[in-house]
């Protein structure tokens, strides 16, 4: 405990350095630190709570300018993985120490701690934490990064309009992050995001629909922002408006002859390939794409074309 205690104020010399000041519609301005404290308490907190206590390894926390990498030994807990580390209560190693850190404000609820961290990643204008684990260790990455202003801007005025709650989330921050930089957000995507179910992620998408952030393209499990939160949050070119689904975009480029492939179409739209290999694989059982047969029949560089 006194070495966690004396850890905190070392990583912080650091991790409070302003890397931007960004100027709001309002008039006020948000400081942008290196690492956001709460994430930073939060990843070290973890690391003790849920660590290995019969490994003889160290915790290893690595800090540079640009990243802060925390190494703890041992594996995640029982039922968690890298891809439900936001969604799967998991129970530390040591419950006294983690009762301990929570008495002392140093750590949030137990399992909570990966939601503060991509929370304040996000609403950040950074990426979300990067989370590499093994049968005998754990890594998590945060990654200062360059900041995205438009987003941070975007976020604010969003809070402004829709109310705090709905943004105070990691469910909120992103749908928003991916809608700022994509046209089109769709439930398999955002299931994957949010690390939820396909059902539980369509239950999200609509309660955001419902509140007015969101609006579901006709009767596609595909959603794009609507005209107020695209006003707030002014997305460039790569979030243009889309007033088409996906399968009807893919239609129109096959019937002007352009020839495609999974990949470069998820790329465009920001979506899962998996879900363009689908419509695509549905075009051609209705007659109205094949692959080229002047290409390959296989892998990830099969291109289709109309017919």
């Amino acid at each position: 405990m006194t070495a966690f205690l004396r850890l905190g104020p070392l990583i912080d010399t650091n991790a409070s350095r302003e890397v931007a000041t960004i100027s709001l519609s309002n008039g006020q301005e948000v400081i942008i630190p290196a690492f956001p404290e709460s994430a930073v308490d939060e990843v070290i907190a973890n690391a003790a709570a849920h660590r290995d206590w019969d490994a003889t390894s160290p915790i290893v926390v690595e800090q540079s300018p640009t990243e802060l990498k925390v190494w703890s030994p041992g594996s995640l807990p029982v039922g968690v993985t890298v891809d439900n580390v936001l969604t799967i209560p998991s129970v530390p190693r040591n419950p006294t120490l983690m009762t301990a850190l929570r008495m002392l404000g140093l750590a949030e609820q137990a399992s909570r701690g990966f939601d503060r961290m991509w929370a304040s990643m996000l609403s950040t204008g950074r990426t979300p934490p990067t989370v590499n684990a093994s049968e005998n260790f754990v890594e998590v990455s945060l990654s200062s990064g360059n900041v995205d202003r438009d987003f941070v801007i975007g976020l604010a005025n969003l809070r402004e309009v829709y109310g705090h709650e709905l943004f105070d989330s990691v469910n909120g921050l992103v749908i928003a992050r991916h809608l700022m930089h994509n046209p089109i957000l769709t439930a398999s995507t955002a299931a994957h995001l949010m690390q939820l179910s396909l059902d539980q992620a369509e239950d999200v998408l609509a309660f955001y629909a419902n509140a007015g952030f969101i609006e579901q393209l006709r009767d596609a499990p595909e959603w794009i922002l609507s005209e107020t939160a695209r006003e707030e949050m002014k997305p460039g070119e790569e979030g243009m408006i889309a007033t088409v689904t996906i399968q009807e975009w893919i239609e129109t480029q096959l019937r002007e002859g352009k020839s495609l492939s999974s990949r470069e179409v998820a790329e465009e739209l920001g979506v899962d390939r998996t879900d363009i290999t689908r419509i695509l694989s549905h075009l051609r059982d209705l007659g109205r794409a094949k692959i080229d047969p002047s290409g390959k029949s296989r892998g990830p560089s099969v291109r289709w074309i109309g017919i």
